[in-house]
């Protein structure tokens, strides 16, 4: 394995990790839209800033393309499948290296 390709999975790996972290978050934001539960409320903090930023930044792509608001829970839903198939398409490029 080179040096380039090493360091090139490296990166991937990182970039899972992050994609991971921020679908933790949309998780927990996702689960608080049906139910309350306190432990997830203080999770739901912690990411709050995140999760909002990829949300605003998915559903503003949708407008984009299609002149329609999203809702909030259909843009939580909505930018939990991006971030899913953005990892998934990483990790099979990952591979290859």
């Amino acid at each position: 394995m080179g040096v380039l390709s090493g360091l090139l999975l490296i990166l991937f790996n990182l970039i899972c990790i992050g994609l991971d972290i921020t679908i933790f978050f949309l998780l927990c934001r996702i689960v608080l839209m049906w139910r309350g539960i306190s432990w997830i409320e203080r999770m739901n903090d912690v990411g709050q800033c995140l999760v909002d930023a990829v949300t605003v930044y998915v559903c503003r792509l949708w407008y984009k393309k299609s002149r329609k608001q999203l809702p909030e829970n259909i843009g939580l839903l909505f930018s939990f499948a991006v971030l899913l198939i953005a990892r998934i398409i990483l990790c099979k490029i990952a591979q290859i290296f």
